[in-house]
């Protein structure tokens, strides 16, 4: 068992790059699993071992924005990181530079009436 946990310590930020929206949903939901499978196994190597595998997928870039956002609130609730990373983390999330996961802009997305430069009815 512990082979394996640290199997999956080591390819987690490799298997979280360049993914689909859906697979990536797919994956989270397994990862939220495992996150309650690695404090089951109350070994405190593997827990740090998951917890420093779940920030370095924090802070990798290639990583699809869905699972880094889960590596920064497991380590938030755990936690492993302070109020003052994760509005790092946050603020970078949704820096104007981040391209949207669907693709669309903010204001797109917001009603007609809130969206920017538009007149209220």
């Amino acid at each position: 068992m512990t082979s394996l946990a640290e199997a999956v310590c080591s390819g987690l930020v490799y298997a979280c790059r360049n993914l689909q929206a859906d697979e990536a949903e797919a994956l989270r939901a397994t990862l939220l699993e495992l996150d309650q499978s690695f404090v089951l196994l109350a070994s405190e190597h593997l827990t740090t071992d998951w917890r420093r595998a779940l920030a370095r997928l924090a802070d990798d870039a290639a990583a699809q924005a869905t699972l880094r956002g889960f590596s920064v609130r497991a380590l938030y609730d755990q936690g492993t990181i302070a109020d003052v990373a994760t509005g790092h983390y946050l603020s970078r999330a949704l820096s104007r530079a981040v391209p949207p996961i669907d693709g669309r802009p903010m204001a797109r997305r917001l009603p007609r009436e809130v969206r920017p430069g538009s007149t209220p009815r």
